[in-house]
């Protein structure tokens, strides 16, 4: 899985997602939490975890450094070779975590680093032989069950992976509020059902994306805050073994909220961060289709960027094949596929059983590796797209000024003509245009009733013409801009 969408992945999100490093490292910091909350609390001699604590105090402060250290690594390493062996990550965590804490840093360096796997078993077992009652490592994991660990410590990498896809949903945010105010005024033809329908200005067309991205990070962050809770209420959340007052320290200590749960935390929690996550996705979708379709040879309004040395085809080297937007479409259908897969794992069994994790793993991993790809991608296209203001105006012409329509049909009903008469009148004149290539103004002033209204001086030819300044359809484009926030004066 890892291999497969590692070309998606930013440096950023494969520290968070790539290996267990992270993950194991949160486990850590849980664990560590906890013996912390109970010697405060007096369940546990005086002195364990600040014991525990120091030996590692050097991983712990390594973390916040975007390379982990080759020793995090190799322990890493260690658990994952023993989960092969007991088919039990959180058990190896805390067998290795165990033994980390009994061995001398010697010994501890010299079993991690062995080779032969079942060597590597032996010194392991050795170590946790000597793991008595009331020592330091006893306590570790003590009285808990594998979510009390996970389920907090999955949180904590959500908020991580969260945090960075909303610096990077800023920075695209930032691309297209730049595109929006340098193609202010900007004239070109606005599209329904792929048929021209009326005048629009390009930064008109920014604004509604940047809204609808905007609207996407906030939805985002809102389900990423819901999810800023965690369990320590044992193997099926009656707190059977260590009390509510140890949950309450440790939410205090890892600023998340306790919530009622059973062996894990609902699963629902993360599919709303996972559904929100597809919605984003189809607005990428929305507006890298957009730009594909502008970007049409026969429409020839944008170009995605295309590198001095990059080649469009295998076959055809002229062509500049629109690929980055192509990528977005694609990806986006994944994220959706993921949406539905989180959706259906909420429904587990009872207090709990494993039928979610496997699929989680995948889910997890892949949709912020993907989001974060689109995210990148797309604010890369924005900011260096090519725009050809020169062709957007040359498409408005295209359907010979129909495009002005409404307005026609609007002035011969405020003329006295009824309004299916109206309506009629402009649609033959309409058809008759772009069947003889002649522009709309020079059929309809021909056309009855239109005729009789100038001959009678009920209607000018200078009103007529009037219609087709294409700037009177966006004299309310300012107040379009006010409602997203961005005033007159503005500049790029």
């Amino acid at each position: 899985m890892t291999q497969m969408i590692h070309r998606y992945w930013s440096k950023e999100m494969r520290f968070l997602w790539e290996t267990n490093s992270r993950k194991f490292y949160y486990w850590l910091l849980v664990e560590l939490a906890v013996l912390e909350a109970r010697e405060n609390l007096e369940e546990i001699p005086k002195g364990v975890h600040a014991r525990v604590r120091e030996i590692f105090e050097s991983i712990i402060d390594s973390m916040p450094n975007p390379m982990f250290q080759e020793f995090w690594d190799q322990v890493t390493s260690a658990i994952e070779k023993r989960d092969r062996t007991i088919h039990h990550d959180l058990n190896a965590f805390i067998e290795i975590m165990r033994a980390m804490i009994i061995l001398s840093n010697n010994d501890f360096r010299a079993m991690i680093y062995e080779v032969d796997d079942e060597k590597f078993d032996k010194m392991l077992e050795n170590a946790l032989a000597h793991v008595t009652d009331n020592s330091d490592a006893s306590y570790f994991h003590d009285g808990m069950t594998s979510y009390d660990t996970e389920e907090p410590a999955l949180a904590l990498l959500f908020q991580d992976s969260c945090s960075f896809i909303n610096n990077g949903i800023a920075k695209l945010e930032m691309a297209l509020k730049s595109r929006a105010v340098k193609h202010r005024g900007q004239l070109m033809v606005g599209r329904t059902h792929g048929q021209h329908a009326q005048p629009i200005t390009f930064g008109i067309k920014c604004l509604n994306w940047l809204d609808m991205v905007q609207r996407s990070q906030m939805a985002i962050w809102e389900s990423a805050r819901k999810y800023e809770v965690m369990k320590l209420s044992g193997a099926v959340g009656v707190y059977g073994t260590l009390g509510p007052e140890v949950e309450e320290c440790l939410s205090k200590r890892l600023r998340l909220n306790p919530v009622i749960a059973t062996q894990i935390i609902p699963i629902d929690y993360r599919a709303r961060i996972v559904s929100e996550m597809a919605i984003f996705s189809s607005v990428i979708e929305k507006i890298a289709n957009d730009l594909w379709l502008m970007s049409q040879t026969e429409v020839g309004e944008i170009r995605e960027p295309f590198g001095k040395k990059q080649k469009g085809s295998s076959a055809m080297p002229h062509k500049k094949n629109p690929i980055s937007l192509e990528k977005l479409r694609g990806l986006s259908s994944i994220v959706r596929g993921f949406s539905i897969a989180m959706n259906e794992l909420i429904a587990t069994s009872h207090e709990r059983d494993i039928s979610h994790s496997s699929a989680e793993r995948i889910i997890h991993q892949t949709v912020f590796a993907v989001i974060d790809h689109q995210i990148s991608v797309l604010t890369y296209v924005i900011n260096e797209m090519t725009v050809f203001p020169e062709k957007m105006l040359e498409n408005i012409e295209m359907t010979y000024s129909t495009i002005s329509s409404q307005k026609l049909e609007m002035l011969l009903k405020e003329k006295g003509i009824g309004a299916e008469e109206a309506y009629r009148t402009v649609q033959e004149a309409c058809f008759e245009a772009v069947n003889k290539k002649i522009h709309l103004k020079d059929i309809i002033r021909n056309n009855s009733p239109v005729f009789e209204l100038v001959e009678t001086g009920v209607l000018t030819y200078e009103e007529i013409v009037a219609l087709f300044d294409w700037r009177e359809w966006i004299q309310n484009e300012d107040f379009i801009y006010q409602r997203a926030g961005i005033n007159k004066d503005v500049v790029e």
